[in-house]
């Protein structure tokens, strides 16, 4: 329970070092902020807004392509939905074929599944939404409560 607490104390002070960077960054003069924009990595401004994580999205999974899983809880724990409605668009098909995801004594029959699952875990609602319009879209809601998704191991 420690450890949870110190990381969620790290993450507090690494987003208000964010924040102060771009308030410092906004009274800046523009010429200044040209130049600070040229040497500083694109990723640093990707979240500032919609159109510029779009097109610069793509390096959050580069970075992320060996940790690409935990990427993706670290999305739903913060409920993001919109980096995880990109990334649900992108790795659907890819997601649906991850047959077998097992996870703390479970089996899920798919990827996308455990997704669901993990969504109800950690409470993040708007990302179970864009997750189960999607799953109505492709039929995969139909008699879902027949459906034997879960296994439980026994250890």
């Amino acid at each position: 329970m420690n450890n949870d607490d110190d990381n969620d104390d790290n993450e507090n002070i690494k987003k208000a070092k964010d924040v102060r960077f771009f308030q410092l960054l906004n009274n800046l003069p523009y010429e200044l902020t040209c130049i600070i924009k040229e040497y500083a990595q694109p990723i640093t401004f990707a979240v500032i807004n919609k159109n510029i994580y779009i097109n610069t999205h793509f390096l959050f999974e580069e970075i992320a392509k060996t940790k690409f899983e935990s990427y993706t809880r670290y999305i739903i724990r913060r409920d993001l939905d919109f980096p995880f409605s990109i990334i649900l668009e992108k790795y659907f098909p890819k997601w649906l074929l991850f047959k077998n995801y097992e996870y703390k004594h479970m089996v899920f029959s798919n990827y996308l599944y455990f997704l669901q699952y993990y969504c109800i875990e950690n409470d993040s609602s708007k990302c179970r939404i864009k997750l189960n319009i999607l799953f109505n879209e492709t039929g995969l809601s139909k008699n879902q409560h027949k459906k034997n998704i879960i296994k439980y191991i026994k250890i």
